[in-house]
Order: structure tokens, then C-alpha cells, then sequence
């Protein structure tokens, strides 16, 4: 993970903007929000992803001493809870409240149904929260979003220019498996 530039989103409703699912674009700011914050209270628990994110932005001596404290309170052969995926779940969930709730707009099933675009956990766990009602239109905005990502995979088919193509191979990743970091 290298550091990200953080946008002053108060809200998934904020990162509507621009490619890919925005509740993905929100919790991706939110994590990195989360990982570049002070360590201090520092973390007592930590997962694969956030550690290495840790040790790769933050500085050494910071970093050094977070995993200090891990180490010496570690329990050998225990596991621990990631203080930082516990934030992001508890997040995610609020976010998924938020925009289950405001189906009952028309705005939002508009968006939805005209621009929208959301990976496939995000749409599994929004569909769990919405009336059944409205289960299509996600499911057309899902279907609608991948057909999008197919057609800009095979124009990039053949491209062999240096870095062509990562932005529509990271919005694959994200559409199939979430965020990294939020699913595991």
C-alpha cells in the first residue's frame, strides 16, 4: 500500500463521482485515512495487509514501535483481532446503511439504474438490506458495470504499452474481490 491522497469525503454519497463502485472508492479513503493516521493509541492487534501498509508508510521509528508492542504482547500461536479491520467493517456497515436506507429516494434508484456502478461484495451485502423490490436494479447496475469492465479488458488486449490498462485491471480486482483489505 503505498500512502494515498486522502478526499474529505464525509459520506459514500461523496465518492458517487468518478469510475467504479463508489462505496469502494469511500472505503478505500477511509483505510487509507486509517493507516496513515498517528499509531498512537497504537494498535493492539494486526492483520497481513495492514502490517505491511504500516511498515511501508509510516515512519521506521513509528512503525519500529507498534510492532514492539505487538511482539511483546503477542500471544505466540494466538490470534489476534486487526484493530484497523474492525474499524473498517464497523464503517463499511454504516455505509451500506446509508445507502440501503436512502433507496426509498427516487434519486438514489435513478443513480442507481442511469450511472451506477458497484462491485460484487457491495452488491451482495446491499441486497441483503434493501427491499426486493429493488434487488434488479442492483443487479442491472452490477451487470451493466461488469459488461463495462469486459469491453475495456478486450480493447486493452494487445496494448503492450508500459503501464496501459492498471486503472481498468484495478477496477476488475475491486469489481470481483471488494477493496483490499475489507475482504478476506
Amino acid at each position: 500500500m503505498r500512502p494515498h491522497k486522502i478526499e474529505p469525503y464525509r459520506s459514500v454519497f461523496d465518492a458517487i463521482a468518478g469510475p467504479g463502485c463508489p462505496l469502494c472508492r469511500y472505503m478505500r479513503n477511509y483505510q487509507a485515512k486509517c493507516v496513515q493516521a498517528s499509531l498512537d493509541p497504537r494498535p493492539k492487534g494486526i492483520c497481513n495487509f495492514h502490517a505491511w501498509a504500516i511498515a511501508a508508510i509510516h515512519d521506521r521509528l513509528d512503525a519500529s514501535q507498534v510492532f514492539l508492542n505487538l511482539l511483546s504482547s503477542a500471544s505466540l500461536g494466538g490470534t489476534m483481532d486487526c484493530d484497523i479491520c474492525l474499524r473498517l467493517a464497523k464503517e463499511d456497515g454504516t455505509q451500506l446503511r446509508l445507502v440501503s436506507a436512502s433507496f426509498k429516494t427516487l434519486s438514489t434508484v435513478h443513480w442507481l439504474n442511469t450511472y451506477g456502478e458497484i462491485c460484487i461484495p457491495h452488491s451482495i451485502e446491499l441486497r441483503k438490506q434493501v427491499s426486493l423490490v429493488h434487488t434488479p436494479v442492483i443487479d442491472r447496475a452490477v451487470a451493466r458495470y461488469r459488461d463495462k469492465l469486459i469491453r475495456s479488458l478486450q480493447e486493452q488486449q494487445g496494448v503492450d504499452i508500459e503501464g496501459a490498462g492498471w486503472g481498468v485491471l484495478g477496477h476488475a480486482a475491486e469489481f470481483l474481490a471488494g477493496q483490499r483489505g475489507l475482504y478476506r
